[in-house]
């Protein structure tokens, strides 16, 4: 309804298979989760003209601004996929980058406009055993599986952010040590 979204879930605190309401529904029944919810997620609709516009990257390489979804790619120019993740990021306001930029090690990688104050999620390569300077993100202990077999899971930082540009670097800029996969940012 308006401008928000709703994720019924089938398990409790936001787990199990998920169904995702693209539109007003004024019958749950029949749906794929067999008539049976127990939790449910209501957030702003994810990709939302006053959360984040203005996208440039440095690189002149394909970006794109999505909707986040279980199952759905994260780099522009690959096909794997999120295996399994918290309810939370159903949906939420996706920067899938690309994983050509892995190696560069600026610090204006991309930027974009925030418009409000929102939280900031970066996944990254878990086997990085250090993270670029530039990354002052909290670790949030979560453990996002993917389909890429040689990283098998993002570990995933977070920051609050205030409206304004946003920049983030270099997935290789210095200070970062053994990542091999580019990251991704979920808002």
């Amino acid at each position: 309804i308006g401008s928000y979204r709703v994720v019924l879930f089938a398990d409790k605190n936001l787990a199990g298979t998920p169904y995702e309401f693209s539109s007003s529904q004024s019958n749950l029944d029949g749906t794929s989760l067999g008539e049976q919810f127990s939790s449910a997620a209501v957030s702003e609709s994810a990709i939302s003209p006053s959360l984040v516009s203005d996208l440039k990257v440095s690189s002149g390489r394909s970006y794109q601004v999505t909707n986040c979804s279980q199952g759905g790619t994260y780099y522009t120019d690959r096909d794997y996929t999120i295996r399994e993740w918290d309810g939370k990021f159903q949906g939420a306001t996706c920067i899938k980058t690309n994983s050509q930029d892995k190696r560069d090690t600026s610090l204006n990688t991309f930027s974009f406009r925030l418009k409000r104050s929102a939280r900031i999620y970066l996944f990254y390569d878990k086997r990085a055993t250090s993270k670029p300077n530039w990354v002052n993100f909290d670790d949030t202990q979560y453990k996002v599986p993917t389909t890429d077999a040689d990283m098998d899971f993002f570990r995933v930082y977070s920051c609050t952010s205030y409206p304004g540009v946003i920049t983030l670097g270099g997935n290789s800029a210095e200070g970062m040590e053994n990542a091999n996969a580019m990251y991704f940012v979920v808002i």
